[in-house]
């Protein structure tokens, strides 16, 4: 099993310990998560969603749009990236 060494002072992410031959002048801190993006839940509970892309901005209509999968509203809109509403049920070219 190969070992590798972690810089000090820079933290790492720790899967599991395939990596670590031996545990030697290492603590492992588990630390408090920080909300760093938007969560997107389905209107309705049953359903599960899965993205199918990043936000996108649109200049002309102001907007973020955003696509997702399994869900009945996967179409999505958003003034400022953080507060979304289902888009129309239809798109028009």
């Amino acid at each position: 099993m190969s070992s590798f060494e972690v810089p000090i002072d820079q933290r790492q992410l720790f899967l599991d310990d395939a990596g670590i031959a031996e545990v030697r002048n290492l603590t492992r801190t588990f630390h408090q998560p920080q909300k760093r993006g938007a969560v997107v839940r389905s209107s309705t509970p049953q359903q599960t969603i899965q993205t199918v892309s990043t936000p996108v901005w649109d200049p002309d209509e102001k907007l973020f749009k955003f696509w997702v999968i399994g869900t009945d509203d996967s179409y999505r809109t958003s003034p400022d990236g953080l507060h979304g509403r289902r888009g129309p049920s239809r798109l028009t070219a």
